[in-house]
């Protein structure tokens, strides 16, 4: 029987957290589900993890080395076989009422809806804090000006498995804002409706893909050559300057500085670009010494209590 909805979960290195995050899909006010989970080349104990769970409804998917979370999650799009497919990411959760709230409103919605996305809130430690959220239709124009102000990773994200055939399945050369760019993706076809209520807590994780510098770097460049003409100026330069920040923490000063003009000459009423242009001249040690970081929310350590 074909299951309503699927839970993808892709997972790497993940022990300390991967069964909370099944408890929390296992908890859901409704049953109509299956799981299926994408070890991405674990070398620690998630998949003995896993092993301990005796229910029919979770399907195991085990990749030999680690090939990162794009080619993760369409491993798990490939295994499907919902009507909807939801994301969870292994150190997050659902609250019990998410996958009840979301079948609901697809139900609802006309077929030029793509999915819906959720609210969510942020856990740093004991600290719990609500995110603002979209609270109706959301549309590339809508993502292109907002960007993160209002929207989320993927784990707040359920879609229609039939888009696919539209869309097609994730890039697997973006190694980093993997959520942005599949969202840049979908709305570019379809349209997505936003549910402002918390439904998902992200727990920020010292190891994430998004606090890793080099990947940082690496990832906003690829962004930038996807999308970056279709980017408002303001938010091209902010994606610029989170590319010179993680490219200053890995010591590269001449490409940080290049980085820091470029978000000049994109959208030159931002101080803060200057100042950074500025000290990145100076050298690294100087640089870390008094850099500011006001849009780096995720990956800086400084900005989990470090």
């Amino acid at each position: 029987m074909t299951p309503q909805s699927t839970i993808v979960i892709p997972t790497y290195n993940r022990e300390a957290t991967i069964s909370r995050a099944i408890d929390s899909v296992l908890e859901q006010t409704v049953d109509d589900y299956e799981i299926v989970i994408v070890d991405d080349g674990s070398e620690d104990s998630t998949q003995e993890e896993i092993e301990e769970y005796n229910d029919n409804r979770i399907r195991y998917i085990e990749h030999e080395e680690n090939r990162g979370q794009n080619v993760a999650r369409n491993t798990g799009l490939r295994a499907a076989k919902g009507t909807y497919i939801s994301y969870l990411d292994s150190d997050d959760v659902l609250l019990p009422q998410h996958l009840e709230k979301v079948v609901t409103k697809l139900g609802e919605l006309s077929n030029e809806y793509a999915g819906v996305v959720t609210g969510y809130e942020d856990v740093i430690g004991r600290e719990e804090t609500p995110q603002p959220g979209y609270d109706g239709r959301i549309t590339y124009e809508n993502l292109i000006r907002d960007m993160y102000d209002k929207i989320g990773g993927l784990s707040l994200l359920t879609f229609r498995a039939d888009i696919l055939d539209d869309i097609g399945l994730h890039d697997e050369d973006v190694v980093n804002s993997t959520d942005l760019d599949f969202y840049l993706q979908m709305l570019e076809e379809y349209d997505l409706y936003g549910i402002d209520e918390v439904l998902c807590r992200r727990f920020k994780q010292t190891d994430s893909v998004s606090m890793d510098a080099e990947l940082v770097a690496k990832g906003e460049k690829t962004i930038l050559s996807k999308h970056g003409n279709k980017l408002t100026p303001e938010n091209r330069a902010k994606r610029r300057y989170n590319r010179g920040i993680a490219l200053a923490e890995l010591g590269e000063m001449r490409e940080a500085s290049k980085a820091f003009r470029g978000c000049i000459q994109d959208y030159p009423y931002g101080i803060l670009y200057y100042y950074h242009f500025a000290i990145s001249l100076l050298g690294e040690k100087i640089f870390r010494q008094l850099a500011i970081y006001p849009y780096i929310r995720d990956w800086h350590p400084q900005n989990i209590g470090l």
